[in-house]
């Protein structure tokens, strides 16, 4: 083996100079995210959070730290009269718990509390930029992987809004899990169909071969649990990698290739995160489609892999395959119209997200995507992503890649959602910036950059020659450089330059702007007003410490004839619930908010009194 000549040791690896990039990128987005807005959320002695939800958070983290890990899935504190639901999806609020017991050492206290929830959206949103890396790097190279990355780190809108110090909400956290996810299923897929695993290998016990695909899969399981831990709407993402795994079964059929290996990454992944979800599961109508719709996606890729290697055994048309499909599922759902009607209309609503309407459209989250909004939360990225489509529709039909179709079903499905309801903006982030991050390495190919990074090898080869040349003629000729040829490098060098000022300048004045804005954070008045209630008004129930309590289940719990509700409008019912520790009329689930609006309305006492 010949021995490294002293330019090559001096080369940075691209490991190291990539580690050094992503390192500096998390700096960056840590900074957006908690230095900009430090000074509006750690006020003297308190923390304001941002948005309502995260009093409802705080509320069930206390709960938590002094009976953990259980949590109460019914909340006398909620509503009054009735009560509400307290943890349906709990794994957020059990990190945020188990990170404050282990830094306080067992005893934390609300402070402690606090100061974990706020910094926790801003962590796990900068986490995520290095998922979006690796899924860069799988799909394309590390570059592509890189500009993603970074630009996952500046994108203003819903993503930065939701990752900010003091957001504490369980989206951020979705978005970092189903990243995650994504990325362990195309490492599955990739690995997979590489090898070409099929049952074969599985019976035989070729632990070689399927051991790396199988590994991949069960962390993508894993991730697919905690992302439906983590929220109750879970089921997007679970139809997001449903309808990819159907999809690729039909293209792989139609190209006469064995699709053994789908069934085998995707029943295992579904599996994992079903028995993950089952012990959380209730009795609820959707918990109930839960239990269908996961065994569904179960079975189902069974299935297609059973019909077709029958109809590849039977040498019959590619094209039946498809229509066998469409049968089957028109069978499966006139089956459940028959069986439980109104469980098939519970499941068609769900697609309602995609198109929302009524008052649906009164909450402004969920209004339509506009061009205007849509700079707001991507800038240029959102256009760029529409071209990069386009270009990955190309690549995929050049190369027949498994892992990017993966990659454009859910890049298409959340650019769906997120045009049906904005709020998906903090979704599309991640599709958003890989596409651009796609199409900015494009650009710079063209120019001539992947040429010029194979430059090295040549200019070692170059250096070599010349030092041997110079120890025999003892000239002092000028070797060749790294920057040669300097036309080349202009035009990388001028395209780098326009893609900033296009695809990355313009976020920076909106990351300030939006770090900086005092909109939905608490203030000094509503956080005073509830600490004067809280001193100056009876306790709803016989004991201050009721409220960290287990409670019964709804059906078994009584209020006592000392409770009572205290009527606001529902933006503020966590406020109420959580710093006052009393129970409000309404809340921001919008239970209640029609009586509340009846009472504020009223045109004289009298009627007020009789809502």
């Amino acid at each position: 083996m010949s021995e490294e000549s002293p330019e090559q040791k001096r080369r940075f690896p691209p490991i190291a100079i990539v580690g050094i990039i992503l390192a500096a990128l998390c700096g960056v987005s840590l900074y957006i995210r908690i230095a900009l807005p430090y000074d509006q959320i750690f006020v003297n002695d308190w923390i304001w959070f941002r948005e309502t939800d995260a009093y409802y958070y705080i509320r069930n983290i206390e709960v938590l730290v002094h009976n953990f890990p259980h949590f109460n899935t019914f909340d006398p504190y909620m509503l009054y009269p009735g009560g509400g639901g307290g943890l349906v999806r709990p794994f957020f609020a059990w990190l945020i718990a188990a990170i404050s017991l282990l830094v306080s050492r067992g005893t934390p206290s609300l402070h402690t509390i606090e100061v974990v929830a706020a910094y926790m959206p801003a962590i796990l949103g900068t986490l995520t930029l290095i998922p979006v890396y690796f899924i860069g790097k799988e799909l394309f190279n590390r570059w592509v992987g890189v500009m993603a990355a970074a630009l996952v780190a500046i994108l203003p809108g819903e993503f930065l809004h939701r990752s900010l110090l003091g957001f504490t909400d369980h989206h951020v956290c979705e978005v970092l899990f189903s990243t995650v996810c994504a990325l362990f299923v195309i490492m599955a897929i990739k690995r997979a169909r590489e090898r070409e695993i099929s049952f074969n290998h599985i019976l035989s016990r070729k632990w070689a071969t399927i051991t790396k695909p199988l590994i991949y899969t069960l962390l993508a399981g894993i991730f697919l649990g905690l992302y439906l831990l983590t929220w109750q709407g879970g089921l997007l993402f679970v139809f997001i990698i449903f309808v990819y795994f159907v999809v690729q079964f039909i293209v792989d059929h139609l190209r006469r290739k064995a699709s053994d290996y789908l069934c085998i990454v995707s029943t295992p992944l579904f599996l994992v995160a079903f028995l993950m979800l089952l012990p959380v599961l209730g009795t609820s109508g959707l918990d109930t489609l839960y239990r269908l719709s996961l065994p569904v996606a179960i079975i189902v890729p069974i299935l297609l892999s059973f019909i077709s290697r029958v109809m590849r055994g039977r040498a019959l048309k590619p094209v039946y395959y498809p229509l066998a499909l469409l049968a089957l599922l028109g069978i499966g759902l006139a089956a459940l119209r028959a069986i439980d009607p109104s469980l098939l209309q519970s499941m068609l609503e769900k697609f309602r997200i995609f198109n929302p309407t009524g008052t649906w459209l009164t909450v402004l989250e969920m209004t339509p995507l506009t061009p205007r909004i849509a700079w707001a939360n991507f800038t240029m990225s959102f256009f760029i992503s529409f071209v990069s489509l386009a270009m990955l529709i190309y690549l995929i039909i050049k190369e027949k890649g498994a892992d990017k179709m993966l990659f454009l079903v859910w890049s298409l499905i959340m650019l769906i959602a997120v045009l049906g309801q904005r709020r998906f903006g903090y979704y599309y982030a991640v599709n958003a910036a890989l596409l651009t991050g796609y199409f900015c390495w494009k650009m710079l190919d063209i120019a001539g950059l992947r040429r010029l990074l194979t430059k090295p090898k040549e200019v070692v080869g170059a250096v070599k020659k010349f030092k041997k040349r110079e120890k025999k003629t003892r000239e002092k000729a000028k070797p060749k450089t790294f920057m040669q040829p300097r036309g080349a490098w202009v035009r990388v060098i001028i395209v780098g330059i326009v893609l900033f000022f296009v695809v990355f300048s313009p976020n920076i004045p909106m990351d300030r702007a939006l770090a900086n804005s005092p909109n939905y954070i608490m203030n000094e008045g509503w956080y005073s007003s509830n600490a004067w209630l809280r001193e100056n008004s009876l306790e709803p129930f016989d004991a201050p410490d009721f409220y960290y309590e287990l409670y019964p289940p709804r059906d078994e719990f009584e209020y006592p004839e000392t409770a009572y509700g205290v009527m606001s409008w529902w933006d503020y019912g966590y406020f109420i619930m959580q710093i006052a520790h009393r129970i409000p009329n309404a809340n921001p689930g919008q239970v209640g908010a029609r009586d509340a609006g009846q009472f504020f309305t009223a045109q004289n006492e009298s009627s007020a009194n009789e809502i």
